[in-house]
């Protein structure tokens, strides 16, 4: 064997070597491709599993919110012990009945105010009534007011008013550590 020889046969196994080098390397690099994909579909499977299921849940699912604590205890309404004692209203039925304001009839377009059972509503609004009649008739106390009772976490608590004067129940509702400042006249319609 000569030198070129023994030089060729080098080249030879050397390029040898860079061709498989060069194959596994492929190989490695297919194959990391494939288990990836495999990787990112079974993730974005997974991840539309989760949002598909909070989702249905949410729509399809209702959370019972219970008004009376003898069914899970003090503070039974989502844990609060203050708002679940407005759920008990201890109002007297002196201001029970509906009414429209300032007169009006509720059919020329006036609001119409029930109240009944310490619970005062006005289309979607409430209030759920907690106090006593003073000893001059005029109910002074607090209420849970839902401004949207279809909304349930839209409530706050707030001062009310209720009296009787020249025939007409006068209502006003302030935040709580102010006074008072309008008042609402409601018509009896029903009594």
């Amino acid at each position: 064997m000569t030198l070129d020889d023994d030089i060729h046969r080098k080249l030879d196994d050397l390029q040898q070597a860079v061709d498989n080098h060069h194959k596994e390397w492929q190989s490695t690099v297919h194959r990391y491709d494939r288990s990836s994909r495999r990787v990112y579909v079974i993730l974005v499977g997974f991840l539309a599993v989760i949002v598909g299921s909070y989702f249905y849940f949410m729509y399809t699912t209702t959370i019972p919110v219970p008004y009376d604590d003898a069914e899970l205890g003090e503070g039974a309404l989502l844990g609060f012990p203050l708002l679940s004692s407005y759920y008990e209203s201890t109002a007297t039925s002196t201001f029970d009945g509906v009414y429209a304001v300032d007169g009006g009839t509720v059919t020329d377009g006036g609001a119409r105010y029930t109240i009944a059972d310490g619970v005062i509503r006005n289309g979607g609004e409430e209030f759920r009534l907690q106090g006593d009649l003073d000893s001059d008739g005029r109910f002074r106390g607090s209420a849970l007011w839902h401004e949207d009772m279809y909304d349930p976490g839209d409530c706050s608590i707030v001062n009310v008013q209720l009296h009787w004067a020249n025939g007409m129940l006068h209502f006003t509702h302030y935040e709580l550590g102010s006074e008072p400042e309008l008042f609402l006249k409601l018509a009896p319609i029903e009594r």
